[in-house]
């Protein structure tokens, strides 16, 4: 692979370490809002740049302080949600291989992807109160030493972790990270046996962010992430293209038609993405005729291909001009 994109006028630089990208946009639009919890029974947050180096700086220190190492990894099991990426930026940014986890899969499917992979620790991001497997992976998974809740006091007894981890430290860390180091891994959905760890280096994923955010435009524009975050599709596809882009991502915990059409709205998200079935299921839903969708500049789908009259009727409704 080439280290230099097509030319042309590209949106950022390919920098070698994924979280970079944060410093790149607070240089430039420190105040801009870029993560926003903006799904029903989410927390509402909104973090501009500087307060997301902030809070993965935070959980980075945690991590050293934990005594994670280079290559280490570890889990977070959560719907779609701010947290989720603070966390990944900040494992990624000190050469912690991050695995998302879906609250979705049984029992059988998160035992053999947590054993295959073998994190030191899982984090439990689902919402308190909620029956969470996180304590039976910690008794049955011989690499996983311990689970902490991100809702829990546990929290901050590990952020705790890193008031003794100073900058000269995070920062040796950081400048430890390769650019073809692995950054996360993915699962494949085992169709033909079973699922095999794909892992995802930070050049590679820093390198699709820039020519794809590139080509396709509408690079600063908010969309909205709302797919399981075990899938490429959500970490990389479109919080990290996203990101390096410079444009902010708008969390719904979980897809739901109504609730993505009224964030459509409320936020005026101007990039929608997603499967095919995501926009079948708006087009259908009661509310699609109403919702004022003319914030829609681009659509961008994948995973199968997008039936025609879906499209039609996406293009008719929103101020779309491209796909």
């Amino acid at each position: 692979m080439s280290d230099t994109p097509p030319e042309g006028d590209l949106v950022a630089p390919v920098l070698d370490r994924i979280d970079a990208y944060i410093d790149h946009w607070v240089a430039l639009a420190p105040d801009a809002e870029f993560l926003i919890d903006g799904g029903p029974t989410l927390t509402g947050r909104r973090l501009t740049w500087s307060d997301t180096r902030r809070e993965v700086d935070l959980v980075a220190r945690a991590l050293i302080g934990a005594g994670l190492e280079r290559g280490d990894r570890v889990a977070y099991l959560a719907d779609s949600r701010l947290d989720f990426f603070v966390h990944f930026l900040a494992a990624t940014s000190v050469g912690i291989i991050w695995q998302g986890l879906n609250p979705g899969y049984t029992w059988d499917e998160l035992l053999y992807v947590v054993a295959d992979a073998g994190p030191r620790i899982v984090f439990d991001g689902t919402v308190p109160g909620a029956e969470s497997p996180v304590q039976r992976l910690v008794a049955e998974v011989d690499d996983v030493e311990r689970a902490i809740a991100v809702d829990g006091p546990g929290w901050s007894a590990f952020i705790d972790l890193g008031k003794s981890v100073d900058a000269e430290v995070l920062a040796d860390r950081r400048e430890a990270v390769e650019p073809l180091d692995p950054a996360f891994i993915v699962y494949t959905s085992g169709s033909t046996g079973r699922p095999k760890g794909a892992l995802l280096t930070h050049r590679g994923v820093c390198y699709c962010g820039v020519t794809g955010s590139t080509a396709r435009g509408a690079a600063g524009g908010k969309i909205i992430c709302n797919l399981p975050i075990n899938h490429v599709g959500s970490v990389s596809d479109i919080c990290c293209r996203k990101m390096i882009g410079g444009g902010p991502i708008v969390f719904q915990e979980r897809f739901n038609a109504g609730a993505m059409l009224a964030l459509v709205e409320a936020e005026k998200v101007r990039v929608w993405g997603g499967v095919p079935t995501i926009f079948q299921m708006c087009v259908a839903h009661d509310d699609f005729g109403s919702a004022d969708l003319s914030s829609i500049e681009q659509i961008a789908w994948g995973g199968a291909a997008m039936p025609a009259p879906v499209l039609e009727r996406l293009l008719l409704a929103t101020g779309a001009d491209r796909c």
